[in-house]
């Protein structure tokens, strides 16, 4: 069994629901806590190789070396900002959704759930754009990140055109933990770690997809392990 969402025409409510809901702000805070650590953790590094510098204990090219190394890795947390979800209600726009995934992955390692769990998108260039709100389907595509990637140690991410509409699966692959997956605050797909049967969709994703006018329907996989499936409309050529 199951659990699928529709389009609802809820309307401007629909799109800040995500935005707005505890589960999202937790969601958000976790990232901004993720860039508050890693920011420290580097400039704690550098301070530390300064002091090295002083000692001469190393050649100044080796100095060098790791200082760039160091503020490389600044980048880091500046790369989790730029493509975290914000922003409310945006025109339509053609957006690549692999594209969006993987700008989508440097956010999900600054979050506690998704540590150590690798993401990875199956490009075979048979998916075609979907005309949606880019901040919107960014935080629908999180959300979904974190909903699987919460309970498996990768996520497998496929697209493939189905009419007039894009089919996206996010999946678990390599087992799937039920009981870590049920205690993601906001973002779980079952109602309580220890509970059975079917899955449930978080409310604020609910309608988070259907502001975009599209669906998600949840499958069990062999092991009860979740199957996200997203439908959204393609962009239809020539249309402003």
């Amino acid at each position: 069994m199951g659990d699928e969402t529709a389009p609802d025409g809820e309307g401007d409510g629909a799109a800040a629901r995500l935005t707005t809901s505890p589960g999202w702000r937790r969601l958000r805070s976790e990232v901004l806590s993720g860039v508050r650590h890693e920011v420290l953790g580097r400039v704690s590094a550098l301070r530390s190789l300064i002091r090295i510098g002083r000692l001469g204990q190393y050649s100044t090219d080796d100095l060098v070396s790791m200082l760039q190394e160091e503020t490389d890795r600044l980048e880091r947390p500046a790369e989790w900002l730029k493509a975290l979800p914000e922003g409310r209600r945006q025109p339509p726009e053609p957006v690549s959704v692999p594209d969006l995934v993987e700008q989508l992955k440097s956010v999900a390692q600054a979050i506690e759930w998704m540590e150590g769990v690798e993401v990875r998108v199956r490009e075979d260039g048979s998916w075609p754009p979907v005309r949606a709100e880019h901040p919107e389907l960014a935080r629908c595509m999180l959300s979904l990140l974190v909903m699987v990637g919460a309970g498996a140690p990768t996520v497998r991410v496929t697209g493939a055109r189905a009419n007039d509409a894009l089919r996206v699966t996010v999946e678990p692959v390599g087992g799937w933990r039920r009981e870590r997956a049920g205690e993601v605050e906001g973002f779980s797909l079952v109602d309580a770690p220890d509970t059975e049967g079917e899955f449930r969709i978080p409310g604020a994703v609910r309608s988070s997809v259907s502001s975009l006018g599209g669906t998600l329907a949840v499958e069990e996989t062999p092991g009860s392990a979740p199957k996200c499936v997203l439908r959204l409309p393609i962009r239809i050529p020539g249309e402003g």
